[in-house]
């Protein structure tokens, strides 16, 4: 998806490799896997997890989240340097030892004395097993324990100097319960102290990080202990106290998040060692922290949840005070198609995942799910590989992102953490969990976009076409796919695509690259074998093209011809105008303006002019799809007549990723004078120096009146992380459609 008269090449977006917007495809570098943290005793990170990444209740907890973010939790296992190699000093500095030295993770660097500890006592040889839940069976090297040293005092920030090495184990296998077994013997300590360890992995330089909060026996009482005090005998007989405050602050359609008050254990008792959950009386989770998230629930039910708590001598309280909690009813489908575009490389800087699309509520509001995007390299569809973007040849993929990628449960979009033997993991494993919550959602892979379109040219010619459309069907139908850190196979994505979108940019005309004349005949024959190919498999497999809404790209192409094999043609009717031009414009203006300086061609670029140039080659309107765009397009150095419309400008006005673009839900923070023209309905705002112009609800109201009006198929847009947490503009579509549909019903247009 790239603007629809933009010619000149877009650089790489800083080092993040992302382009937003319009111009859509460059790719991440292959990212490091997570690998899990220590489960016995609890790491500092992961006992932080398991009382609920956003809200955790324990003080230190909640100084982590205002430091870092609750992403770090989400992230618990991935306190890691790529390329330690062994050099551990070196690369993880003083005051920065729990953090591994990762930034993402400078919140457990927090001098603190409240730090949750947990008894720790040797067995009668001397020894402790350690347990680490790991989330990917790789080789080890090394793993060196070291332990603080008398004195430490832990209000100071940790460093290399407080530690000495206590224990050292060299390849550990994963056992078939994905925790490694780490025997040691425990060094003399009495009190709080803290233990730190060091995994080296023997297939990489990788190396993963862990601070542990202990008390040793006979260092006096704490109230800072999670489990409390009591390491002598195990004569306790009294059971923790009953869970209380136990809440349900958010659910969705299948799952229930709950949290509660800690339990006290009695004095001298063994200390509280965690909670069962119990829903409708039926045990559904055992936890050490304060908080669960229930899944696999049916939609709009009631259910009535219970917690209680057992200590280390396997006293159990009683049953916390019931909570009954009702399920989200499901959205209904939207009367017309309504397509999301959500990006691979979202997951990185934008943090835009799966999940966020339920969580804002979109999941409701729309039909389509379009994944972009998929390489079209060496005349077949490109999966499986781990290269970063290079838009002057094309080459590129994130084989990562799309299916290796282990996602927590947090991240999940339905609580459940992936498994790191799974055949499937990824965004599109993710994909197929929204599916399975939403049936009325169905997702196409999209093919090309603006960097990974040059190979269209030659694939889709009468010598290669058959071959690469087998090629795209046997990676994204039947989901046969290369191995990729331990994922994929045959058949491993099978289900995941419902049909898929050719996003080429552009045939004949130039995008990125430049076509060939051969290209407007080639286009037709290919979407005519895509959909020959495609029905050989399952008529009701989908197969739609986003195109360019510039005259200049309509007219070399023959839409009367290729929409005869399309579901559904999406228009990309925005990125009209931006800081390519000297003047600013309306980036997505609905209509022409009689006052635009613009001249030949770009007279044109406009919403309707756009669409009723595809109508006037004998597209059917329902098959048209008009397109938004969750971002704006900004000019720097704008002079002040007319509200700085129609203004020669200094270039590009400042972005988050790029210069020149930005999205919806950091525009709409500005706190600038707002302007409407009622000629394009077109929305931008002003400070003085400084134009931005895009889509706010009220222009994308009209937009959908428009739809409805003129009897188009439906809307898309890109894409889902522009928008704000809460899904303004989706719901704004939504709101337009169903607003203007009971209008229509009752006024008829004329056309």
């Amino acid at each position: 998806m790239v603007s629809t008269n933009f010619k000149m090449l877009p650089r790489l977006c800083q080092i993040i490799a992302l382009c937003v917007g319009g111009s859509h495809g460059l790719l991440l570098p292959h990212a490091a896997q997570a690998h899990g943290s220590m489960s016995l005793p609890l790491s500092r990170i992961y006992q932080c997890y398991l009382q609920g990444p956003e809200n955790p209740p324990h003080p230190s907890c909640q100084a982590l989240v205002a430091q870092s973010g609750s992403q770090a939790l989400y992230d618990w296992m991935g306190v890691n340097q790529a390329n330690a190699a062994g050099q551990h000093q070196q690369v993880v500095p003083d005051g920065q030892l729990c953090s591994g030295g990762n930034p993402a993770y400078a919140g457990l660097d927090l001098p603190r004395s409240d730090w949750q500890a947990q008894p720790i006592a040797a067995d009668a040889n001397g020894r402790f097993q350690f347990r680490f839940l790991g989330t990917a069976p790789h080789a080890t090297q090394d793993w060196i324990f070291y332990v603080t040293r008398p004195g430490w005092d832990p209000n100071v920030a940790l460093r290399w100097s407080d530690l000495e090495p206590f224990c050292q184990l060299g390849s550990v296998p994963l056992g078939p319960d994905n925790t490694y077994s780490l025997d040691c013997p425990l060094p003399a300590r009495s009190g709080r102290h803290l233990i730190y360890n060091i995994w080296l992995r023997s297939d990489s330089a990788e190396a993963f990080y862990t601070c542990i909060d202990v008390a040793f026996p006979g260092g006096g009482s704490g109230a800072n202990l999670l489990f409390a005090n009591g390491f002598e005998g195990t004569s306790d007989t009294i059971p923790p106290s009953v869970p209380t405050g136990l809440v349900s602050p958010t659910q969705t359609t299948t799952t229930v998040m709950l949290g509660w008050q800690a339990s006290t254990d009695n004095p001298g008792g063994s200390g509280v060692a965690g909670y069962t959950v119990l829903r409708d009386g039926v045990t559904v989770g055992q936890v050490s922290g304060t908080g669960f998230l229930d899944s696999g629930l049916q939609p709009d039910t009631s259910y009535n949840y219970r917690v209680r708590a057992r200590d280390l001598a396997g006293n159990v309280s009683e049953q916390s005070a019931p909570l009954p909690v009702q399920t989200q009813q499901p959205v209904g489908t939207p009367a017309r198609r309504v397509t999301a575009y959500f990006t691979q490389w979202g997951i990185y800087a934008r943090n835009y995942k799966v999940r966020n699309i339920v969580d804002s509520g979109t999941a409701g509001r729309i039909t389509h799910v379009n994944y972009a995007f998929g390489n079209v390299r060496n005349n077949r569809c490109e999966v499986g590989v781990n290269q970063p973007s290079n838009p002057d040849t094309g080459a590129g993929g994130d084989a990562w992102a799309d299916y290796a990628r282990s996602f927590s449960a947090g991240e999940s979009v339905d609580g459940i953490a992936d498994v790191w033997d799974q055949p499937l993991r990824g965004n599109w494993n993710q994909l197929r969990k929204l599916k399975q919550q939403h049936p009325n959602i169905k997702v196409l892979i999209s093919l090309g976009g603006w960097t990974w379109s040059r190979g269209f040219t030659q694939a889709a010619s009468a010598a290669n076409r058959q071959a690469f459309v087998s090629s795209c069907i046997d990676a994204y139908i039947r989901g046969n796919l290369p191995i990729s850190d331990g994922a994929g196979g045959p058949g491993a994505a099978a289900g995941v695509f419902d049909g898929i979108d050719i996003d080429w940019e552009y045939p004949v005309a130039c995008g990125l690259s430049c076509g060939h004349p051969d290209d407007a005949a080639n286009f037709t024959a290919l979407l005519a074998e895509f959909r020959r190919q495609l029905d050989a498999i399952d008529p009701q497999l989908e197969l739609t093209a986003a195109v360019g809404a510039g005259i200049d790209k309509i007219r070399v192409t023959d839409p009367g011809a290729y929409h005869t094999h399309l579901d559904a043609i999406l228009v990309m009717t925005y990125d009209f105008h931006g800081p390519w031009n000297p003047r600013t414009n309306h980036h997505s203006g609905l209509y022409g303006s009689s006052a635009d300086p613009s001249t030949g061609d770009v007279r044109l670029y406009n919403t309707h002019d756009a669409l009723q140039a595809f109508i006037s080659r004998g597209v059917p309107a329902a098959k048209l799809n008009l397109g938004i765009g969750f971002y704006g397009r900004g000019w720097a150095g704008v002079a002040s007549p007319n509200q700085g419309l129609y203004q020669l400008g200094t270039g590009a006005a400042p972005g988050t990723y790029e210069a020149g673009i930005e999205d919806y839900k950091v525009l709409k923070t500005l706190s600038w004078p707002s302007y409407r023209d009622t000629q394009t309905k077109s929305h931008w705002v002003f400070n003085g120096s400084t134009f931005w112009s895009y889509d706010d609800p009220v222009a994308i109201g009209e937009k959908m009146g428009y739809v409805v009006d003129r009897g188009l198929g439906g809307v898309f847009f890109w894409e889902l992380s522009g928008d704000d947490a809460t899904g303004t503009l989706s719901q704004a579509i939504a709101d337009g459609l169903a607003t203007s549909s009971a209008q229509s019903k009752h006024c008829p247009h004329q056309h």
